[in-house]
């Protein structure tokens, strides 16, 4: 089952429409990884493994590989039909478009969302990815009790066993996507009309260009 945006992709292409462009189309221009964004990245992944602790128990449906979450979707569709209090990673596609959260957590028969962050603090773009996993999930039929950033309290004094209740800051921002529905719609839409095309968008470099990210 193939998507045309995911949530990467998207915050991508929210920052910049040329680099969204050049990513899909270029992945040769791309640069290598640096050392120090791999550690970023491998930090960040124990980070995620570590909060999946704050609800345990869960069914994980982390895919085989980065590429194919065809297996991830039908295991978050069985996992909620079979009744699971908890999911990790839990896979949805919509129109094209496809996301997966970190934590979903049953509510009754409404869910909590949970997008775990390596930071100290919620940021702007933390609450556009979330907007967007809120957007599909509900058009997948999933009820959204709360969404939430996991991040990091780094007044956390550590003495013995990490105490991840204390380790770890859970802030909802489910007014702030709510708010942004209607941008996720029209971002989409402009996103997927610049993929349909066969050239190149005319983007003018600028602060966009390192800011939330660093751009290739």
């Amino acid at each position: 089952m193939t998507h045309i945006l995911s949530k990467s992709t998207y915050l991508l292409g929210v920052q910049c429409k040329k680099a969204l462009y050049l990513n899909k189309y270029h992945k040769d221009l791309k640069d290598e990884y640096t050392e120090d964004q791999k550690a970023i990245f491998a930090q960040g992944n124990k980070v995620g493994k570590l909060a999946q602790n704050l609800f345990p128990g869960g069914i994980d449906a982390t895919p085989d590989t980065f590429y194919d979450y065809s297996k991830s979707l039908e295991q978050t569709k069985n996992a909620i039909g079979d009744g699971a209090p908890v999911i990790y990673e839990a896979a949805f596609q919509y129109n094209g478009v496809l996301c997966a959260v970190d934590i979903l957590v049953r509510d009754g028969d409404r869910w909590n969302a949970y997008e775990v962050k390596s930071t100290t603090s919620v940021k702007d773009s933390h609450i556009t990815d979330a907007s967007l996993q809120y957007h599909v999930m509900k058009n997948c039929g999933i009820e959204i009790n709360d969404i939430s950033i996991v991040v990091i309290d780094n007044t956390y004094q550590k003495q013995g066993d990490i105490e991840l209740e204390k380790l770890f800051k859970i802030q909802s921002v489910l007014s702030e996507v709510l708010q942004l529905q209607s941008s996720v719609k029209n971002n989409l839409f402009e996103l997927k009309n610049v993929l349909s095309k066969r050239e190149i968008p005319n983007e003018l470099i600028g602060s966009k260009c390192s800011s939330p990210y660093h751009c290739s």
